[in-house]
């Protein structure tokens, strides 16, 4: 985005892959953050890939690729993955973005689908995930808006049934998609 709003010289076309959020304003959300506190399943017991494997993918799903599991599991120092993010999160300058863009985004259908173990929980527990699924939700929606709003003319892909890593557990429909985005008219790069 930053690249697009500033040196749109230097950019063809940007293509989302359910990260067109306005990061800024998500990372102080208080309804974001309070909507990822509620049941997990039991901390890993161990650091070791295997056990890290089982329980990330009961959390975020399967297919998360090794160093994303080791960056995500990291103690939150100023070298973890969430704290470059936060550090590098700028006021939304979304309304600047004036080339051909495709945003992908993740859409769980419900909680199960977001978190692969809200079956395994008890009716409590499952009614507490289940309302800060709701209020994810909200929150998403209310991105997705605002991104329609300020990048006029953006393809929006939705992917029904996906979480955030929907490149890896649904990478045939992404990449589909752009292909499809980059061999249009609009978006095709100049010859250089």
């Amino acid at each position: 985005s930053y690249l697009a709003a500033y040196y749109a010289d230097r950019v063809t076309s940007l293509v989302y892959l359910d990260a067109s959020y306005n990061f800024a304003r998500l990372y102080v959300d208080t309804l974001w953050h309070h909507a990822f506190t509620d049941p997990r399943p039991p901390a890993p017991r161990t650091s070791g890939i295997a056990e890290l494997r089982r329980w990330f993918g009961l959390v975020m799903g399967p297919k998360l690729p090794d160093h994303e599991i080791r960056n995500l599991a990291s103690s939150g120092g100023p070298d973890s993955l969430s704290t470059m993010l936060q550090r590098g999160a700028r006021a939304n300058i979304l309304h600047r973005v004036n080339v051909p863009v495709l945003a992908v985004w993740a859409t769980p259908s419900n909680v199960d689908d977001q978190y692969p173990y809200a079956r395994s929980l008890d009716s409590t527990a499952r009614a507490r995930l289940s309302a800060s699924f709701a209020d994810q939700e909200t929150v998403r929606r209310a991105h997705l808006q605002e991104f329609r709003e300020q990048v006029v003319g953006a393809r929006v892909v939705t992917v029904v049934g996906a979480r955030h890593f929907l490149f890896l557990t649904h990478a045939r429909t992404v990449a589909s998609e752009i292909r499809a985005f980059l061999a249009s008219r609009h978006s095709r790069p100049a010859e250089r």
